[in-house]
């Protein structure tokens, strides 16, 4: 709705128009100006108007852009509260199959230091068990010599 100044000022922009006409039919001067001096002041009263009108659509507005802001507020935690406590669900499940892995690295480099330690073990065997065949074959072949000569 428009106010009383925006109306006033259409009126007197309106006026100043008409008493410049005048003042260019009459060559008149002083009826130019004051036409001019009108239709500038009637603009100027026009945008007051306007402005107040404006003010008072925005004041009655504020009330529901608020509640409507808090609202999308509300809503934007409430989604955010809900993504934190999913990404905090998935480190948790992440640090559990880590724990998990770790676990069974461990055991598994356990079983292959164990088999190593047996395959060690074995093999020391098998080393002491090749030196005294050798040396036994080498006392052998040194009896046979003995006998031989």
């Amino acid at each position: 709705m428009m106010s009383t100044h925006a109306l006033h000022g259409n009126a007197r922009h309106f006026g100043g128009k008409l008493e410049k006409t005048i003042g260019d039919a009459v060559d008149s001067r002083d009826w130019k100006v004051a036409g001019v001096t009108d239709q500038v002041a009637g603009s100027a009263e026009h945008l007051f108007g306007r402005a107040q009108s404006v003010a008072g659509e925005v004041e009655d507005a504020t009330p529901s852009l608020i509640e409507e802001a808090r609202e999308r507020i509300g809503d934007a935690t409430d989604r955010s509260v809900a993504a934190a406590r999913r990404v905090q669900a998935q480190v948790n499940q992440a640090k559990a199959e880590f724990v998990q892995t770790k676990n069974e690295a461990v055991a598994k480099a356990e079983q292959a230091a164990d088999a190593a330690a047996g395959a060690s073990a074995k093999t020391s065997f098998l080393l002491v068990l090749a030196l005294l065949v050798g040396a036994g074959a080498s006392a052998f072949g040194a009896t046979a010599q003995r006998h031989r000569s």
